[in-house]
């Protein structure tokens, strides 16, 4: 598989854009909170089409959640813009898909699902290739696998392959392949000694719920940062909150042990990076 282009519209941060890809290697640089890991959850949701293709491994298979939708503000109302859609230009199996596979979110309803309507063209490659392999042939199946930075500290517990029936081989293979990791309700079977993802995630869905009511005036910024400073994680609140410099100020003053000379004045409080040897000298 190799994917050479993807349009997106309305997902996370992403209003439109469109993704060129080298057919050997792409790299993503950027600051934090510029969608970089938003990129990954595209191509996730991309290659996660394969996957309805190989009937033990469909599960795995990766949507559009409702949260990935992009909000814009107006009025201090939140509103969903639709559709949101990712659509995908490559080569699977050798095989050219000129017109592409595309998946979408539509409307909003209490069971607002991600459409599959039109991935019919790689769903049938994927077919074909497992009806091959059932039926004894060599058959190269592309490896798929999304390495968020939650692995470094949270890890799926490992579970013994046992293979008795034929195909389970491919499910084994593709198991847990798309896992962003870390706090993603979708995958519940993690090591239950790894709680560090848990506690993160809590502190995401409280910086979350104060948003709105530091912006709407309900809430200080030194409020904000006095919570966050009981949650922890000051690199989640301070993504969640990367556009309110007042804010980031203040975590940066609350959390014991963060040098705020490390940080720019001058709007943003971007990272400084400084010379290790003299740290009053920024590099």
């Amino acid at each position: 598989m190799r994917i050479d282009k993807i349009r997106v519209k309305n997902f996370k941060g992403f209003s439109e854009e469109v993704f060129e890809l080298n057919p050997h290697f792409t790299v993503f640089n950027g600051d934090n909170a510029k969608g970089k890991t938003s990129v990954l959850d595209v191509l996730a949701v991309a290659a996660g089409s394969f996957l309805r293709g190989i009937d033990a491994a469909a599960n795995e298979s990766r949507g559009i959640d409702k949260n990935e939708i992009r909000v814009v503000t107006k009025d201090n109302q939140p509103l969903p813009q639709l559709p949101v859609e990712i659509h995908t230009f490559g080569t699977v199996n050798g095989k050219n898909i000129t017109e592409g596979w595309l998946r979408t979110i539509e409307k909003l309803s209490k069971k607002t699902t991600t459409t599959f309507k039109k991935t019919r063209s790689i769903v049938m490659i994927a077919e074909e290739m497992l009806k091959q392999s059932r039926s004894g042939r060599d058959v190269l199946f592309p490896v798929i696998a999304y390495h968020g930075t939650g692995r470094l500290w949270a890890e799926h517990e490992e579970k013994k392959a046992t293979c008795k029936k034929t195909g389970q081989g491919v499910s084994q293979a593709y198991n847990n392949c798309l896992s962003p990791i870390p706090g993603n309700p979708r995958y519940p079977n993690l090591n239950k000694n790894d709680s560090r993802w848990r506690h993160r995630r809590v502190a995401r869905e409280w910086a979350v719920k104060y948003l709105p009511k530091y912006e709407d005036g309900r809430l200080s910024a030194c409020e904000i940062a006095e919570f966050a400073a009981q949650k922890g994680f000051f690199s989640v609140w301070f993504s969640v909150y990367n556009s309110h410099d007042d804010v980031k100020k203040a975590l940066i003053e609350s959390f014991i042990g963060t040098a705020i000379n490390c940080f720019d004045n001058m709007g943003g409080y971007k990272p400084v990076y400084r010379n290790p040897n003299n740290p009053a000298d920024p590099i």
